[in-house]
């Protein structure tokens, strides 16, 4: 349910460091644009006792990045990976599982030479983002489900979508992200669960932003809270969602208003005094078409690859064929027609239930 975590401690020099294993520490150093002095920071305290001075200093590995700045430290990691020894995120854990995951993080810590003054599970530890999500099951493909995703609008929240396989609505302090699960994981770990192959998931994530996002959206404020209220994750999650994404009753809904906005298109293409007004529209739309006799994104790009030379003109006719798409059904790559209406329904169901 919950998978990114990003704990803030105030006070980053309480942290203590074995000095022999320091270099483990990456240190970076800026000057003051004023004075041209160097702007140090004390960023923790080595075993010698002396301090760790710089503008900011980090530790990445596998399962976990530490950061040390003048506003303290921060500790950022995902509790499934994490769970599952660096090998993906994809199921997510439960309480249990979530304690286990404190006390593995703070044991690398230690392997590292860092020393942490509170435990994870401590109100020392705020909550400064919070990533909560749910895998749907889906009966078909991702893409089949563009039609939808493409047509809701995220509550005070801007929509991007990326290709095929990914949507995120935001803004500063909360986002919603809808995004092929299977092909993430395949680029980014190549690895995929036996259990999962020949799978279609779904992954709809709520992304608190900032400490004031995590505190009004999510059950938990501080460490400590996260594993005592973790049941209370799944509901908080659910109930963000809806409220700024599925929050339509039916997508009959969403369809009125995608029509109105296809109206209004029209409407200030006719107004714009251009003679050939219908096929700027009709642009727009027609990409719908080209994917479907390419196969697909990478058809095109092959296409575009063979009558186009430069690789810069040959980005830009692609950029300018992804910002004029819209789709407007399903009808994509072989997949028969299926009612928008009950795809809709699908993903509702299964992302917003109560059960994980």
């Amino acid at each position: 349910m919950i998978d990114t975590l990003k704990l803030h401690l105030q006070d980053a020099s309480a942290i203590r460091i074995e000095k022999s294993q320091a270099e483990n520490i990456t240190v970076s150093t800026t000057a003051n644009v004023g004075s041209g002095e160097a702007n140090l920071h004390p960023l923790a305290t080595l075993s010698s006792g002396a301090y760790l001075s710089g503008t900011k200093a980090y530790l990445n590995t596998e399962t976990f990045q530490m950061d040390l700045t003048g506003r303290g430290a921060f500790l950022k990691f995902s509790l499934p990976k994490v769970y599952h020894d660096g090998e993906h995120n994809i199921y997510p854990i439960g309480r249990g599982g979530a304690s286990i995951v404190f006390q593995k993080v703070e044991q690398a810590l230690s392997e590292q030479g860092v020393e942490l003054p509170y435990p994870l599970k401590s109100e020392h530890w705020k909550v400064s983002r919070a990533d909560l999500f749910s895998n749907a099951l889906t009966e078909y493909p991702f893409y089949a489900y563009n039609a939808v995703f493409s047509m809701l609008q995220g509550k005070r929240m801007k929509q991007k979508q990326y290709g095929q396989t990914g949507y995120l609505w935001g803004n500063r302090s909360r986002q919603v992200s809808a995004y092929d699960k299977v092909q993430e994981s395949l680029s980014k770990h190549h690895v995929l669960p036996t259990a999962l192959e020949g799978q279609n998931i779904a992954r709809v994530e709520f992304r608190a932003l900032t400490a004031q996002a995590v505190r009004k959206n999510t059950p938990f404020g501080h460490g400590g809270q996260v594993i005592d209220n973790w049941n209370q994750s799944r509901k908080a999650y659910s109930d963000r969602v809806k409220e700024l994404v599925f929050r339509y009753e039916d997508i009959e809904e969403a369809i009125r208003l995608t029509q109105l906005e296809e109206v209004e298109k029209l409407k200030t293409l006719r107004d714009s005094g251009h003679r050939y007004w219908i096929q700027h529209y009709l642009n727009m739309v027609g990409v719908a078409s080209m994917l479907h006799l390419f196969h697909g994104w990478d058809g095109i790009k092959l296409a575009l690859s063979e009558v186009i030379e430069d690789r810069a003109n040959r980005n830009r006719t692609l950029k300018s064929l992804e910002d004029k798409y819209f789709e407007a059904s399903s009808l994509m790559e072989g997949i028969e027609p299926i009612p928008v209406a009950e795809l809709y329904s699908e993903l509702k169901t299964k992302l917003l239930s109560e059960v994980a």
